[in-house]
């Protein structure tokens, strides 16, 4: 699947996509943490304003969505939350062990660790059929997807759909975005240590290595391949 990718220019893509004659019905799909539904939302606000209807998809079980639906003026798809995500868990089973992680891993052993609770986040949307069925029905114009790892599997649910889509995302992950960026001076940020273009050779090295090992061997389940082939037969990210 190729995506068109938006870091500050974000404007022009939904410029490109987004007809200023008339009304469209644009879809916000990002990944279910408060600091990703901000950004996300700030540029929903800004298409809202222009006229267009805005939707938002998020869990049922999200801990903010009574104040999604009432203070951004958008309207709210909940999914249903059929396995149990790291939202819906009891405290005692989820928030100390992958705080913990994140605190004190760097962010590839992160991702690698923190699977379940958060893989749900990809499945539960995925297999919630009723879901799929409502979103076509609701005929979108364009689909702004949070490309963030652990919801870039929304482009999954875009393709199901039918609806053109960009994506968004704070993570740079050059090959995937099929933008050139040699290892040995472009830091790879999911690299352990704070590297800059004036690395060492041996930081070269491992920046190459760890850029590669990410790219080609991501051992997170919701990121390989086989996880869109699954829902998706014969495409993959």
């Amino acid at each position: 699947m190729h995506a068109m990718y938006i870091r500050l220019g974000v404007v022009m893509p939904l410029l490109w996509h987004i007809s200023v004659a008339s009304t469209s019905n644009i879809l916000l799909m990002p990944f279910p943490y408060k600091s990703h539904v901000t950004e996300i939302s700030a540029i929903g606000t800004e298409v809202l304003t222009n006229g267009h209807n805005v939707y938002i998809l998020l869990p049922a079980s999200y801990p903010e969505l009574e104040r999604v639906k009432v203070e951004s003026r958008f309207r709210v798809i909940e999914y249903s939350v059929k396995e149990p995500d790291v939202y819906s868990t009891s405290p005692s089973e989820s928030d100390s062990d992958w705080i913990d992680v994140a605190l004190n891993s760097y962010p590839i052993d992160e991702f690698r660790s923190n699977v379940d609770g958060f893989i749900q986040f990809c499945t539960n949307p995925l297999e919630d059929l009723a879901l799929v069925d409502r979103l076509r029905r609701l005929q979108f114009d364009l689909a702004l997807v949070d490309a963030f790892p652990g919801s870039r599997c929304y482009w999954i649910l875009a393709r199901w759909i039918g609806v053109p889509y960009v994506s968004l995302t704070t993570q740079f992950e050059p090959w995937l975005m099929r933008v050139p960026a040699l290892p040995s001076f472009v830091p790879f940020p999911l690299a352990a240590g704070a590297y800059t273009e004036r690395m060492t050779f041996c930081e070269r090295l491992w920046n190459a290595w760890t850029l590669l090992d990410w790219t080609v061997w991501p051992r997170v389940e919701y990121l390989d391949n086989s996880f869109v082939e699954k829902y998706l037969p014969g495409q993959t990210y």
